[in-house]
């Protein structure tokens, strides 16, 4: 499931909660033939304000300069592509929580880092 790019899940009855897989293919492949118009539009998540978004990337910023990423002598260059890469993925707050909460544990766990990359 982790290297799936997408995910599918079938509403059931409480009386009979699982399908076998000749149930459930049957089923998806008649929800994919549905004319678009039937489709129920998905709830829009709850994007985050830009306000939480620049404090996400401040982070991811602060960190990826303490591990030698980005190049002083460029600032923004390095964090360009991240930045539109997150931003086409349109996260909502929970995945921006998420982000923010990684970004914190690795500046943590860098805390005694020397700064150095490997080699020099």
């Amino acid at each position: 499931m982790a290297a799936c790019s997408h995910a599918a899940s079938i509403r059931t009855s409480p009386d009979c909660p699982s399908l076998n897989l000749a149930q459930a293919v049957l089923t998806f492949l008649y929800e994919l033939a549905r004319p678009a118009a039937e489709a129920t539009p998905a709830a829009p998540a709850e994007r985050p304000p830009l306000g939480e978004m620049e404090q996400m990337f401040r982070q991811m910023e602060q960190v990826l300069e303490r591990i030698a990423l980005l190049n002083p002598a460029r600032p923004g260059q390095g964090t360009y592509p991240l930045r539109r890469l997150i931003h086409r993925a349109s996260p909502d707050r929970e995945e921006v929580a998420l982000l923010r909460s990684m970004w914190n544990q690795l500046a943590w766990s860098i805390n005694d880092w020397r700064g150095r990359k490997r080699g020099q």
